[in-house]
């Protein structure tokens, strides 16, 4: 029977607890297994009360079942968001990490290229540059590859301070595929006020080497270009009286013939280092145009 506990502040219901019990289950085990309530027959009848003593007996059972269920969806689903909502922050913690290196690049790229400024030391321009988005890193060439284009011929002062932006992004090219930044090294290498025309040809044949493993082999003809007048300048220096050996020769005439599909080399049979390389090897000059 209904009774209060011994300190008189809590409430046992007994019989009234198992009925509920009872009724819960019987209401469960009906839902389980749907059929019409239908008292006609004696067969009708006993199978009503057998549901009922298995759904009253069954009742705590069933409903600590169904319980049981739901705390474990509830927890999985809690789980869920929670590892969601880690996501969510590791992803927001990463964009903030990234835009903080991609403006830090920005940052020391425009104080390098400032001829007021102390030029940035190629271990940190390289440092920052790994670490920047490469949305940045395009954006950083872009702005620098217009500066070189503008100024080689003029301000070779302020052109130098190109190289340490292309050297960096070249070698912060983890995957080593774009070839624009070993170009864009070599004609800066080649045009500053003190040419180093060894370490120039170097660049132009990683730029070259890159270009025709992938699919802009038909372009860029100014790698070639290039890569025979820095050729031609170190043949100079080693041979300024005798003739160049066949090797030289025919790897120079193999660039130019490559460049001249693409370019106008009238201008540049005329003039040194081409002019005087060329009547030092006997070439004519109507043979590369």
């Amino acid at each position: 029977m209904p009774q209060w506990g011994t300190d008189q502040k809590s409430l046992n219901l007994g019989w009234i607890s198992d009925a509920c019990f009872g009724s819960a289950g019987g209401i469960v085990l009906f839902l389980l297994v749907p059929s019409e309530l239908v008292l006609e027959t004696p067969a009708q009848i006993l199978r009503a009360l057998a549901l009922a003593l298995v759904g009253g007996y069954g009742g705590p059972a069933v409903l600590d079942r169904a319980l049981s269920m739901s705390m474990r969806e509830l927890s999985e689903k809690t789980q869920e968001l929670a590892e969601r909502t880690q996501s969510v922050e590791t992803k927001l913690a990463d964009d903030d990490r990234e835009r903080l290196t991609d403006t830090s690049a920005m940052s020391l790229v425009d104080r390098h290229l400032d001829e007021k400024a102390p030029p940035v030391g190629e271990k940190e321009m390289l440092e920052v540059l790994a670490g920047a988005s490469s949305s940045v890193r395009h954006y950083i060439f872009q702005q620098v590859r217009e500066i070189r284009r503008s100024t080689w011929r003029k301000d070779k002062s302020k052109m130098e301070r190109t190289i340490p932006v292309f050297r960096a992004l070249a070698e912060s090219d983890k995957k080593k595929q774009n070839h624009r930044y070993y170009g864009q090294l070599g004609y800066a290498l080649k045009d500053q006020l003190c040419p180093d025309f060894s370490a120039a040809k170097v660049a132009l044949e990683r730029a070259i080497r890159i270009r025709n493993a992938g699919e802009d082999r038909d372009w860029f003809p100014l790698y070639e270009f290039n890569r025979a007048l820095c050729t031609i300048e170190l043949d100079n220096q080693e041979n300024q009286a005798l003739r160049s050996d066949p090797e030289t020769v025919e790897a120079v005439m193999a660039d130019l013939e490559i460049a001249k599909a693409h370019l106008d080399l009238s201008s540049i049979v005329n003039e040194d280092p081409v002019k005087g390389w060329l009547e030092r090897n006997g070439i004519d000059p109507a043979d590369i145009l």
